[in-house]
Order: C-alpha cells, then sequence, then structure tokens
C-alpha cells in the first residue's frame, strides 16, 4: 500500500492520469453518437410496438362493446387461463417436491428443470389471464 501512494506523488504518475482522462473524453464523445443511435432506434421499436398494442386492445375493446356476447366468451377464457395457470403452478411444485423423493441426481435435476419449465408455462398463463381481465374491467368503466 506504501508503494502504492509512493507511486501516487510522482509527476509521471499525474500526467499518465491526466492524459488517460484526455483520451477517455475524446473516445467518449464519438462513442456518444454511436449509443444515442442505437438506443434511439431501440427505443423507437419499443414505441411503435406499444402503439400497435394499444391500438390493437382499444379494437378489441371496440368489438366487445358492439358483441355482448363475446363478453363472456372472454370471460370463460380468462377464467380458463386461470384454472390452467394454478393447474401449471401447483404441478410444478409438486415436481419439486417429487424431486427429493429419487436418489439419482439425475433424476433429481431432471425433475427440477421440469418444474420450472411448468412453473414457466403456468406464469405465462397467467399474464394472459391478467391481459383478458384488464380488458374487461376497462370495458366495465366505459
Amino acid at each position: 500500500m506504501d508503494d502504492f501512494f509512493k507511486e501516487m506523488t510522482t509527476l509521471k504518475w499525474w500526467i499518465s492520469v491526466a492524459l488517460v482522462g484526455v483520451i477517455l473524453n475524446i473516445f467518449s464523445s464519438y462513442l456518444k453518437k454511436i449509443i444515442d443511435n442505437f438506443f434511439g432506434k431501440i427505443s423507437n421499436r419499443v414505441k411503435q410496438r406499444n402503439l400497435k398494442r394499444d391500438h390493437e386492445r382499444n379494437e378489441l375493446i371496440k368489438y366487445l362493446k358492439s358483441n355482448p356476447n363475446e363478453r363472456y366468451v372472454l370471460g370463460l377464457e380468462e377464467l380458463r387461463c386461470r384454472i390452467r395457470s394454478v393447474t401449471f403452478i401447483l404441478l410444478s411444485f409438486m415436481m419439486t417436491f417429487f424431486s427429493e423423493l429419487f436418489p439419482q441426481k439425475i433424476a433429481k435435476i431432471s425433475c427440477l428443470i421440469l418444474g420450472l419449465i411448468i412453473l414457466f408455462i403456468g406464469m405465462a398463463d397467467h399474464n394472459e389471464a391478467s391481459k383478458k381481465a384488464r380488458v374487461l374491467e376497462d370495458l366495465k368503466k366505459e
């Protein structure tokens, strides 16, 4: 540690720090434009995707306003997705607990991986059910 403090007091160290700072500043000014363009393109894609999703959602709400029977169908679809999500999540927990019954490591790991995959499927179904529920709630508000 003493060597480091001795090195910090030398003129050579301070000149090298200043030189590295100037080089980094010049380099960053060139990179700023590239980074701004890259993230600007990503932002535009996300914005366009969100606008498209909002437009489709508004069209669905408009369609459901004019067709009351389709509201029931959407409600049944939401219920089906909720039941499937709960079933998959319970199945994934069962797979996790059953993995402890196997003495072989490969069987344990296989059960855990399968349980994780089933959990992700259950979460996706829950997300889909939540989207349908939000559409139905917004339909009630209007």
